[in-house]
């Protein structure tokens, strides 16, 4: 029965995206949009079509987030933190980082989503921050695009391009949420680029007050035959990166922030 709801639903989806004859609307928020000089010029306005394999790509996650989160051994797992990295049994070469959390939450249902889905806005990330309408409806899809700046401790500043849209899939005992980022390196990072895939469910506790979350982050690095050091520096700024994301969404909830919009609980 899930199978087949999650069926119609890609195929609706698909169905809309192609039928879909003018671009997305953009809106920029100009705050804080001007790079420093060592950085590239301003972001473009073209990345319709890659938001659009990413959301594809996020359906076929959704086909199978149940198979992947139960091999996590996220059910079992008690509430916490746990970090990974795996590597390629052929090559040896580091396949994906991977970040499992659990937590509980004494917020209602409702309430956790709309502000779980409001930490997704990464209001931290204001440097040519670009956000996309048009890809979906907004209490279900968000899409963003934005630049990271940083200073490695050598005193080089470096800097990347971070692309990221978010859907969410309201179940009968739980909501699915599934992310993509692709990050693209520019400077000294130019060529090198990582994939990251998250899945989560929220759903309400069984035998008390409140809701459990559950998450799963893979981060995918692809380096480009770069130096060792440069390497090295890479997935040092990829880790920083997903800790500062992390510790952003889980402040947002703590924070219990007022919600304009009390309906974005609803899928």
């Amino acid at each position: 029965m899930m199978a087949n709801t999650q069926a119609a639903y890609i195929d609706n989806l698909r169905g809309l995206l192609h039928l879909r004859q003018k671009p997305a609307r953009l809106h920029i928020n100009m705050k804080d949009s001007k790079a420093s000089d060592t950085m590239e010029p301003p972001l473009e306005m073209s990345d319709l079509p890659l938001f659009t394999s990413l959301l594809q790509k996020i359906d076929a996650c959704y086909a199978r987030f149940d198979d992947v989160m139960n091999r996590t051994g996220l059910s079992t797992m008690p509430l916490g933190e746990v970090n990974t990295t795996h590597w390629c049994n052929e090559s040896g070469e580091l396949e994906y980082h991977q970040k499992l959390h659990k937590f509980a939450h004494p917020l209602s249902v409702d309430k956790a989503l709309a502000v779980i889905w409001k930490s997704f806005e990464f209001e931290l990330h204001q440097r040519d921050r670009q956000i996309y309408d048009g890809l979906g409806h907004p209490n279900t899809t968000f899409a963003m695009r934005h630049r990271l700046v940083r200073t490695l401790a050598s005193g080089t500043p470096v800097s990347v391009i971070q692309r990221r849209v978010i859907r969410r899939f309201c179940e009968e005992d739980r909501v699915v949420c599934i992310w993509k980022v692709y990050t693209e390196g520019e400077g000294i990072f130019r060529g090198m680029h990582s994939t990251l895939t998250g899945w989560g469910s929220v759903r309400a506790l069984p035998d008390e007050p409140g809701t459990q979350a559950e998450v799963c982050i893979r981060q995918f690095p692809v380096l480009m035959n770069a130096a060792p050091s440069v390497t090295s520096e890479f997935h040092k700024f990829l880790r920083m990166t997903l800790d500062e994301d992390k510790n952003s969404v889980m402040t947002t909830i703590q924070h219990r922030p007022r919600i304009e919009h009390p309906d974005i609980s609803k899928c």
